[in-house]
C-alpha cells in the first residue's frame, strides 16, 4: 500500500509538472498568435504602402513622359525656326551678292559715262 501511495505521489507530481508545462505552452501559443496578428497587420500596411507608391510612381512617369514630349516638341520648333532663319540668311546672302554686283555695274557705268 505504501508503495502504491508513493507511486501515486510521483504520478500526481508528474501530472502537476505536465499541467504546468501545458500552461506554459498555451501561453507561448497565445503570445505567438498575438505576434502573428501584429505581423499580418504590418504586412497589410506595407502592401497598402507599396500599392500607393506604385500609383505615385505611375503618375510621376506619366508627368515625365508628358514633359519629355513637350521638350521634344520645343526642340523641333526651335530646329524649324533655325532652319527657316538659315534659309532666310542664305537668301539674304544671294540678294546681297546681287546688290553688290548691281552697285559695281552702276559704278562701272558711271565711270564709263
Amino acid at each position: 500500500m505504501k508503495d502504491q501511495q508513493t507511486l501515486l505521489g510521483h504520478k500526481e507530481s508528474e501530472l502537476r509538472s505536465m499541467e504546468e508545462h501545458v500552461r506554459l505552452l498555451e501561453e507561448q501559443v497565445s503570445s505567438l498568435k498575438r505576434v502573428s496578428e501584429a505581423d499580418r497587420d504590418e504586412l497589410s500596411k506595407l502592401h497598402a504602402t507599396v500599392a500607393e507608391l506604385d500609383r505615385e510612381k505611375d503618375e510621376l512617369q506619366i508627368a515625365v513622359d508628358e514633359k519629355t514630349e513637350q521638350e521634344a516638341s520645343r526642340v523641333d520648333a526651335v530646329a524649324n525656326r533655325v532652319s527657316h532663319i538659315s534659309t532666310g540668311l542664305c537668301h539674304l546672302a544671294v540678294y546681297d551678292a546681287l546688290f553688290y554686283r548691281l552697285i559695281l555695274s552702276y559704278a562701272a557705268l558711271q565711270i564709263a559715262l
